[in-house]
């Protein structure tokens, strides 16, 4: 029996937005979309020339260092042209004094995220492999420490776990790096519900940071859930504004065990728990669905 929209599994991919937009945004959308589309191209080539001025000179850490204060530039300047506000957390210095911890983590709503976090706080990010060879971004991404994980169908995760256990060792605070910020779901939602959290991140740090990122809007949501990149850039390019909302909800701990296996079990454990402050946090529902789910719904209603 065929499972219908309504269905439990596919609440956190169902669009809960105005997608049909107004006369007078289509009018406005003819010259925001292609001006905000170029500006941001412009805007991303600049980021780049400068990275490889910066890779140029310095080495290392350093190149690293002053890269992603770029990249944190680089997604100020991105907000503003899209019309983005971006609400910072109340505990800002809490939140900051997170940098001790090279994994962080949180939801995830839109490609926006990325920009959100990097305008915030400068941090690289999980991203899949063939990231690395795309033009432009793949450049910003290996420049700025992203770490990249090969996806293959049918894989454990054990290798997004050593990666980020790789970048946990070779991180040092006192290097002046951002964190590496997981999107602890691995795929985007509607914001209104969350998927369970996969707990790679919490494999590779014994305490870790937990932030929730949501949007408010009135029409069209930038959630980018179950609508195609090819209609939602558009709509979300001619809005004339957004606001996105960052919170630091706390540090999920947990226990070092040497057997392994109690050791995955703690993380489940920690990963669950982060998974619910972030839930309480944003008032949300907690989806039992999956990526295969999201897939299932995509090819059926979408």
């Amino acid at each position: 029996m065929e499972r219908g929209k309504d269905d439990p599994s596919f609440s956190a991919f169902v669009r809960h937005s105005n997608d049909s937009p107004s006369i007078i945004k289509i009018v406005a959308g003819v010259l925001l979309v292609p001006m905000r589309t170029l500006m941001f191209f412009f805007i991303a080539l600049c980021c780049c020339v400068l990275i490889a001025c910066v890779r140029v000179v310095f080495r290392g850490k350093d190149a690293i260092r002053l890269s992603q204060k770029v990249f944190k530039l680089h997604c100020k300047a991105v907000l503003l042209i899209l019309g983005v506000k971006v609400s910072k957390p109340s505990n800002l210095q809490s939140a900051e004094s997170q940098f001790m911890h090279p994994v962080w983590v949180s939801n995830h709503v839109s490609y926006m995220d990325i920009i959100v976090f990097g305008a915030c706080f400068g941090c690289p990010f999980v991203a899949k492999w063939g990231v690395r060879g795309a033009p432009i971004v793949g450049s910003i991404a290996k420049s700025i420490g992203c770490v990249f994980v090969k996806r293959a169908k049918g894989s454990t995760g054990t290798g997004a776990v050593a990666a980020l256990q790789a970048y946990g060792k070779g991180w040092n605070s006192n290097d002046g790096l951002a964190p590496v910020i997981v999107f602890a779901e691995g795929t985007t939602t509607n914001g209104k519900s969350i998927l369970r959290f996969r707990s790679g991140a919490f494999n590779a740090s014994q305490a870790v940071p937990v932030f929730s990122i949501k949007y408010k809007y009135h029409n069209f949501s930038p959630a980018f859930d179950s609508l195609r990149m090819s209609w939602h850039w558009p709509l979300f390019a001619m809005e004339f504004s957004h606001q996105a909302d960052v919170s630091f909800v706390g540090i999920s701990q947990q226990q070092q065990f040497s057997n392994p296996e109690q050791q995955v079990e703690e993380a489940r454990r920690a990963a669950l728990s982060a998974q619910q402050m972030v839930a309480e946090n944003l008032k949300c529902d907690v989806s039992v669905g999956t990526w295969h789910d999201k897939v299932e719904y995509l090819q059926r209603f979408c």
